[in-house]
This record gives structure tokens, sequence and C-alpha cells, in this order.
């Protein structure tokens, strides 16, 4: 995960770390696409599967921006974040599958209305 956060180890002309730098400034749109394009099908989504899946692309577009922004200002901060925020997403994750089981083996269906019959 750290990418050329060191520069002055590597040795390279000050071309290069500029280069490196505007890399990693074209990064940032694209962390952002990948943010949205996982809100606009959280927003769009009729089904709780597609709903976990583009769950899981925004995580992806916050650990990526986190990234690129440790990467850009060359702390170490950005890259905890996203190690943190990663295992949250894996806990939210399995108890999203945990309750997409249950209401399959239930059900035999997976809608929105039958969340409503789950009571615990």
């Amino acid at each position: 995960m750290i990418i050329f956060n060191n520069f002055s180890a590597l040795n390279i002309s000050i071309s290069e770390k500029l280069q490196n730098l505007m890399f990693v400034y074209d990064l940032l749109p694209l962390a952002i696409c990948i943010f949205l394009i996982g809100f606009i099908g959280f927003i769009e989504s009729r089904n709780f599967l597609t709903l976990l899946v583009n769950t899981e692309i925004i995580m992806l577009g916050i650990n990526f921006y986190l990234i690129t922004l440790s990467l850009i200002y060359g702390s170490y901060e950005g890259q905890i974040y996203a190690l943190s925020y990663l295992a949250i997403t894996a806990a939210e994750t399995a108890i999203g599958l945990g309750l997409l089981i249950l209401l399959y083996r239930s059900k035999g269906q997976i809608t929105f209305v039958e969340f409503s019959s789950i009571k615990g």
C-alpha cells in the first residue's frame, strides 16, 4: 500500500517526482467516479444483493480516496484509516450476507418486502 511515499530514499530526479505526483493526482477523480457509481447503484437498487454490492463499491471508492490522499500528503494516516475501514466493511458484509441467507431460507426469495416479516 505504501507507494512513492518517501521520494528522498529513492534517488530520483525532480521531474520524476513531479510525474509521480501528477499520476497520483489523476487518481483522485477515479476514486470519486468509483464512489459515484456505487452511490447511484445504491439509490437505484431493488434487490438486497445488489444493495450489498453497491455498498462495497462505495466503500472501495472511499478507501481508494483515502489511500490516494495519503500518497499525496506523504503520511501513513490515510492508509491506516483505509485498513481499519476495510475491517469494518468486512464485518458489515458478513452481517448482510447472514441476513440474506436467513431470508432466503425462510421465505425462498430475496426482496425488501420480506424484511418486514423478520422480527428479532
